[in-house]
């Protein structure tokens, strides 16, 4: 079992400084149509992807000299923030080739690599972001985020995490630097997972706005950097996620992250983020949990984190910092959507599908999160054993809640009665391929 992340995120743009474009590779989003639907009608979006500044090249605006090389700054061209902006240029990116990101044209399906060889050079891992061309000028210059509006809707998305065809790269080295600053947001985790384990997760913040951080404030003050997680394997659910499982990561599913208000409005106050899953025409809820004194939900609550905090013998972050509430503001003034693979540099993604703490009792309440070993995750390794590691993504759409499940039960009668009709066996079609 090979520890990677694969993620969607809800998260807040973050304003930077003026930043001057790289002139030798021009930039073109690849279009990701990402569905709108009403209880009519779904309808295509004019929306596409954006890489992350953190995978791109970033060198001197008067020469090709890195501005970020072997895990440390130039000194020289970027011995502060604002200097650095002044002196350097970020380039475009070849989606494809380079970073291992590609999508289908006219259609929502977005396949990415966690390892991308090239020439004489490799990328690992990817962060992406939706950005509406709808703003920009000119095809694929998309210049604003899409600002996603998510109480009383749902989002769903068809994934396919399987892992498959691990080839070995003996000589695998990583560089990664630290700086002195971080950066601080409300987030929002629809799906922290590989084919172990998964967990849909909530951070609230004491703001409401994408903001820089130091030293402590970039641990739990500004924000609750944990979080509040639903995790089946955690919840005492060995059996319900991962190969073989009740949701076979083996083959294709379908994920459901619902936003519930208290008035089934779209101004209502948040108070569950719910989840559920579709395989093979079958609707799923998330498991519910076993330990006693939690309740026994498919999804996020003030009162689910509440007695789960107490269960797991954790400090409540969730509460102090605003909790569904806090979650709730930011989810109506708009948040950003991202899709990554990637690995875990500090915690070897452990947080995630297997013990954590490490040094925990694993039977106690809480530290068992997935199946995976304690020495397992850790970066080096992963770029080799699981170098040609993807995630597909498929048929993403935002709309009313409760639309899929809809989908599914028209299916089931629709095929129902044509087979009875025509005394054949029933056969489920895929609406989600």
């Amino acid at each position: 079992m090979y520890p990677l992340l694969l993620f969607l995120l809800l998260s807040l743009p973050l304003p930077t400084l003026t930043q001057h474009p790289g002139t030798y590779e021009p930039e073109h989003h690849p279009p990701l149509p990402i569905q709108s639907c009403t209880p009519s009608t779904c309808t295509p979006l004019s929306t596409s992807l954006v890489l992350d500044a953190d995978w791109r090249w970033l060198h001197s605006t008067n020469s090709t000299t890195n501005c970020y090389d072997w895990g440390s700054w130039n000194k020289t061209l970027c011995p502060n923030g604002r200097t650095c902006a002044s002196n350097c240029a970020l380039e475009g990116a070849t989606y494809d080739r380079v970073y291992g990101v590609k999508t289908e044209a006219g259609k929502g399906n977005l396949s990415m690599a966690y390892v991308t060889r090239f020439d004489y050079s490799q990328n690992v891992g990817s962060r992406v972001f939706v950005v509406d061309e709808g703003e920009g000028e000119g095809q694929g210059q998309g210049e604003k985020y899409v600002m996603w509006r998510l109480l009383n809707r749902e989002v769903v998305f068809e994934v396919d995490a399987n892992v498959e065809d691990w080839v070995p790269n003996p000589l695998p080295e990583v560089f990664v630097g630290k700086g002195r600053y971080g950066s601080c947001c409300p987030e929002v985790a629809l799906w922290n997972a590989n084919s172990v384990s998964a967990s849909l997760s909530a951070h609230p913040c004491r703001i409401d706005r994408q903001t820089r951080c130091e030293g402590l404030n970039c641990e739990d003050w500004l924000c609750d950097r944990v979080g509040c997680d639903l995790n089946s394997y955690r919840l005492g659910d060995r059996e319900f996620y991962g190969a073989g499982k009740k949701v076979d990561t083996t083959r294709k599913f379908t994920v459901i992250t619902q936003f519930i208000t208290d008035t089934n409005t779209d101004t209502g106050t948040l108070v569950e983020i719910r989840r559920k899953y579709i395989q093979d025409g079958v609707v799923l809820e998330d498991s519910k949990s076993s330990v006693p004194s939690i309740p026994k939900t498919s999804g996020i609550g003030d009162s689910y984190c509440r007695k789960q905090k107490a269960a797991f013998a954790e400090r409540d972050v969730f509460a102090e910092k605003g909790g569904m509430a806090q979650i709730g503001k930011v989810l109506a003034q708009g948040m950003v959507l991202a899709f990554a693979i990637t690995e875990d540099q500090e915690g070897h993604m452990l947080w995630l599908d297997s013990n954590w703490p490490v040094d925990a009792d694993p039977n106690a309440p809480g530290v068992a999160r997935g199946a995976c070993a304690n020495d397992t995750g850790d970066p080096a390794n992963v770029m080799w054993e699981a170098s040609r590691a993807k995630v597909s993504y498929a048929d993403i759409r935002v709309g009313w809640i409760g639309m899929s499940e809809a989908a599914v039960k028209e299916i089931f009668d629709w095929t129902g009665l044509e087979a009875a009709r025509l005394q054949r066996p029933i056969k489920y079609p895929n609406r989600y391929s």
